[in-house]
């Protein structure tokens, strides 16, 4: 949805004129019973002009509530675009891993006291290795899109949230490191000690000395 077509896509929307995964989307919706579905880029703006801009922060700040307090939330996390489809498409076989729950067990002894007695911030340093791999459309909305799960995050611990970071775990979260070229934006994002202020790209992996 665009500032353009907005007006006559409030009235209709052609379903033949829908990318593949809403289609796909759309069944699910219908064959679970339900009657609403929300789709980011149908429900939210798009485009760099003011009018989007401001629509885009307006929503990306309930995006938590919207997710958190959905029936159903459909991810297709593996596609490359919305043109792709999910229910047609051939999925590797699941492989099922016991993994152990215990800090002491993942950690060891050789990892200091504060580490390993870490929830939260694991917890979020593990996010953000899997987040940093993620293509974004704009780089400027690093901090944005990830906004919600730290409203969660913090919500839970009462931790103080510093552009990325958490206050009460700085030792470790300030122990990230990049392996391969980082790239400096043009556009300011976050402080330099922030993972957020350098672009990652598919070459690019972020680490943490004190992580698993």
């Amino acid at each position: 949805t665009t500032a353009i077509n907005l007006t006559s896509g409030v009235r209709e929307l052609k379903y033949t004129e829908l990318p593949c995964t809403v289609k796909d989307a759309i069944s699910v919706t219908r064959g679970m019973g339900f009657k609403c579905l929300w789709v980011d880029s149908i429900c939210i703006l798009q485009g760099s002009n003011a009018e989007a801009q401001a629509d885009w922060l307006a929503e990306s700040s309930c995006m938590r509530d919207y997710y958190k307090d959905c029936t159903i939330c459909i991810a297709t996390d593996n596609a490359s675009s919305d043109a792709e489809g999910f229910l047609n498409t051939k999925r590797l076989a699941e492989t099922r891993i016991s993994i152990s729950t215990n800090l002491s067990h993942i950690l060891g002894t050789r990892f200091p006291t504060y580490i390993r007695s870490l929830g939260h911030g694991l917890r979020w340093t593990s996010l953000l290795i899997n987040y940093t791999k993620r293509s974004l459309t704009f780089q400027t909305d690093r901090l944005i899109a990830i906004s919600g799960l730290a409203q969660g995050i913090q919500a839970q611990s009462g931790y103080t949230y510093w552009a990325g970071i958490w206050a009460e775990d700085v030792y470790l979260e300030l122990s990230w490191k990049m392996r391969g070229l980082g790239q400096t934006p043009e556009t300011y994002i976050a402080p330099s000690w922030s993972w957020a202020a350098l672009e990652f790209c598919a070459e690019t992996d972020l680490y943490y000395l004190y992580h698993l």
